[in-house]
């Protein structure tokens, strides 16, 4: 588990210092009798769910408590091992050794579950520029492979060996080792809905991942989902804006041989198979968080391979910032923990939602609008106040400095608010707005406060004004 969990020993410690873990390990090991009477968990489970004996009640509290703080510890660091697979471990692991929880532990990395694996997932309204080009002079397919934030992008394919290579182009820069199951992905392709695999663009994340039913993980996969998707939209607001003429000159796959579905009811997760050398998986039904499944989908931006192309500064900026933000949310606000450091990690992933929704595909800018100022505020803001566009360009002006033209962003962020009043009370604004520029301050302000969000202090009134220096707040 190197990289991602310290060493066994340690962990188990950490997960056992509590004086309740301890006794819950202590009182189930003196029920080892009771215990072996059951074949399996799910077999003690439904007994003791349909029995009135206490013990087998208190066992099974027990039980849980001692799986809950295991699964927190891992998936505070996004090893998202299912619940009921770690379930079944604990019960085995009571009658096996001594120390259960470094125990599970062993098993976890000695069988390979915490192995890399993958996320495939469609997406529509997304276009790579000069795609044709590209391939006409190059005799290569245009794809966006991040390895630091594990994540790979590319342009519809239309046809399954391309799908096929690109797959395995991103296991291969993405660090995951396992062979990815082809024949099962085309399996796939051949018995579901699943036509996006040729017709869409394709976003394939790097997670670590192993559940133990089809949608035990989903809400880990989710939010994984979700930064990933705000990644992307936050790098193509950094992009150059483009003249109309120029963009029409390098045509978008988004337009070129487009035939994407939005037929879109599945998505695919591979995973380690224990003990093997090849990941297993599962082709998905959105049957669950559907809603929030399709909104990921819609990204409506239009991505520029030229800056894109090599790393940048402030794309590596970028990187840290959002992984800063998804670290510490998983650690801290993933568990509706009522501390501080849970309520800010919140807050700002609702901020980066609302920012989200501004691309999605809209009649007008209206509802865009709306978006981004609410993201301003959740970003900048620690309550409710009144006079909340002064108090917005002060927290702007903090988060900005040392920001190239930041007159003109702050700028952009004012007339945002004067639209958004507009909007909010007449129904409609006659403000010619700059959207791209409102999104490219909001990223520059979000960098700005996700990289101080380590300094959180334990107790504030002011959190996000303490970390930008706003004293008056």
């Amino acid at each position: 588990m190197a990289g991602l969990l310290p060493a066994l020993s340690t962990l188990a410690k950490e997960i056992s210092s509590t004086s309740a873990i301890t006794q819950s390990i202590q009182f189930l090991r003196g029920r080892r009798g009771v215990l072996s009477n059951f074949d399996d968990v799910e077999e003690f489970a439904l007994r003791a769910d349909e029995s009135r004996d206490h013990v087998l009640k208190a066992c099974e509290h027990h039980l849980v408590r001692v799986r809950a703080a295991i699964a927190q510890r891992l998936w505070s660091r996004q090893v998202f091992i299912g619940v009921s697979v770690i379930d079944a471990l604990v019960f085995r692991a009571i009658a096996a050794s001594p120390n259960p929880v470094k125990w599970v532990l062993e098993f976890i990395r000695e069988g390979g579950l915490h192995s890399p694996g993958l996320v495939i997932y469609p997406v529509h309204s997304l276009g790579f520029l000069g795609v044709g080009f590209f391939q006409a002079i190059t005799g290569k397919r245009l794809r966006y492979i991040s390895r630091p934030y594990g994540l790979a992008l590319s342009p519809q394919t239309n046809s399954f060996k391309d799908t096929c290579a690109f797959l395995q182009d991103a296991a291969r820069v993405l660090g995951v080792r396992l062979k990815l199951p082809m024949d099962l992905i085309e399996h796939w392709d051949r018995s579901r809905a699943t036509k996006w695999l040729t017709s869409n663009p394709l976003m394939a994340l790097k997670v670590h991942s192993f559940p133990g039913g089809y949608h035990e993980n989903q809400f880990f996969l989710l939010n994984k989902l979700r930064f990933s998707a705000t990644f992307i939209v936050m790098l193509t607001s950094l992009q150059p804006p483009l003249s109309r003429a120029v963009e029409l000159d390098r045509l978008s796959s988004s337009r070129l041989n487009n035939h994407e579905t939005l037929d879109l009811r599945h998505y695919i997760v591979l995973f380690p198979h224990k003990g093997g050398r090849k990941l297993s998986g599962d082709c998905v039904p959105m049957n669950l968080g559907r809603p929030a499944l399709a909104a990921i989908s819609d990204l409506g931006v239009e991505i520029d391979p030229v800056h894109w192309r090599r790393p940048r500064k402030l794309h590596v900026r970028l990187h840290r910032a959002l992984q800063a933000a998804q670290g510490g949310y998983f650690r801290h606000g993933l568990f509706n923990r009522d501390d501080l450091p849970g309520r800010v990690y919140r807050q700002v992933v609702r901020s980066l939602t609302f920012f989200r929704r501004s691309f999605q595909q809209r009649e007008s800018n209206d509802e865009a609008i709306v978006s981004l100022a609410v993201a301003f505020e959740l970003l900048l803001t620690d309550h409710y106040l009144k006079g909340i566009n002064k108090h917005i360009q002060k927290r702007l002006a903090l988060a900005l400095r040392g920001t190239p033209g930041t007159r003109a962003l702050r700028k952009s962020v004012a007339a945002l608010y004067a639209a958004r009043s507009e909007i909010v009370h007449q129904g409609v604004t006659k403000q010619d707005l700059d959207v791209s520029m409102v999104r490219r301050t909001y990223v520059h302000a979000f960098m700005s406060v996700a990289e101080k969000l380590r300094r959180l202090p334990a107790v504030s009134g002011s959190p996000i004004g303490d970390i930008l220096g706003d004293k008056k707040s």
